[in-house]
């Protein structure tokens, strides 16, 4: 009877080579879509829930800032993909101001996004303390000397951006020029 290893033509202590696969632009948007569903998606429970789900309901939240996530990042790729074309065409073209030109129109084009970090704080705040000004102002000035410069204009940015899309709400407003005027 022979032996496995003469059969396969491998040594017993060695492990078989495996190749290395090579990452595809379809694997590096599944794992960005993938890394905004773990930080954007939670499931929340409404109501008494057992596990006969009696009077209760279960959702799915955070839809709303994952496509919003999903939307820029694919804004972004395009946007990256038109500035990789202008740059090969420096090459050919002798003219590389105008092309600098376009692709900082490119970078002009892609749309901002909110940290969705800073929007949930930003919206615990206000469904918290949102009836009480006085001590909203007190505990969102408290939250503001804590943060830093970068962290203070996310929250900025995020409390304008809410307040712009709900302008009914006072309480937005007001965190709006509370993070604004700590910057």
């Amino acid at each position: 009877m022979k032996k496995f290893t003469s059969i396969t033509g491998q040594k017993a202590a060695e492990e078989p080579k495996k190749e290395p696969r090579k990452a595809t632009a379809e694997d590096a948007f599944k794992q960005e879509a993938r890394s905004l569903m773990e930080d954007l998606l939670s499931i929340s429970t409404h109501g008494p829930i057992d596990r006969y789900l009696r009077a209760g309901s279960i959702k799915i939240e955070g839809k709303e800032e994952f496509l919003e996530a999903l939307a820029h990042m694919a804004f972004r790729k395009s946007a990256e993909e038109k500035k990789a074309l202008l740059e090969s065409l420096k090459a050919e073209v002798a003219d590389w101001k105008s092309i600098d030109e376009k692709k900082e129109q490119v970078d002009a084009a892609i749309p901002k996004i909110v940290d969705p970090s800073s929007r949930r704080k930003i919206a615990s705040l206000a469904e918290s303390w949102g009836d009480d000004f006085e001590t909203m102002r007190m505990v969102a000035e408290r939250h503001a000397s804590k943060l830093g410069p970068d962290a203070l204009k996310a929250r900025a940015e995020a409390a304008a951006e809410m307040s712009r899309k709900d302008p009914s709400s006072a309480a937005l407003a007001e965190l709006a020029r509370i993070f604004e005027s700590k910057i």
